[in-house]
């Protein structure tokens, strides 16, 4: 049986993945897993950018807003990620632009209908 944290998680993802193709993104992988943590999203942006996307998703606010979960312990696991990333991918120091993003989904309590996303562009600042 799946854990339901897991499966909306993944929904989450699997919307966030839909809204940026949408908006001229491609995928290029989803849940990479390194020594460091794992990048929900990996995407390539209309400009060429890779973009290592940390997914959050909620059906409420009462406990904070979804990107007040990525704190700044968590920038630094996906950045090391991002990293390790890049020397796996690109290993013949291939200067390539990347940045880190957040996709944050409120839904409505039935977990189908997104009541608000937004998208925060280039997170590496730590708190």
């Amino acid at each position: 049986m799946t854990d339901p944290r897991h499966a909306f998680g993944q929904q989450g993802e699997h919307d966030a993945a839909d809204y940026a193709m949408k908006h001229g993104y491609t995928l290029i992988r989803r849940n990479y897993r390194s020594p460091y943590g794992e990048i929900d999203l990996i995407l390539r942006s209309p400009e060429g950018e890779l973009v290592f996307t940390e997914v959050k998703s909620r059906t409420s606010v009462y406990f904070g807003y979804p990107e007040s979960a990525v704190d700044a312990r968590k920038r630094r696991h996906i950045i090391r990620s991002a990293y390790h990333y890049l020397q796996t991918n690109y290993p013949d120091d291939e200067e390539v632009p990347w940045r880190v993003d957040i996709i944050a989904i409120v839904y409505a309590p039935d977990r189908k209908t997104i009541r608000d996303l937004k998208w925060y562009e280039n997170v590496t600042a730590s708190d």
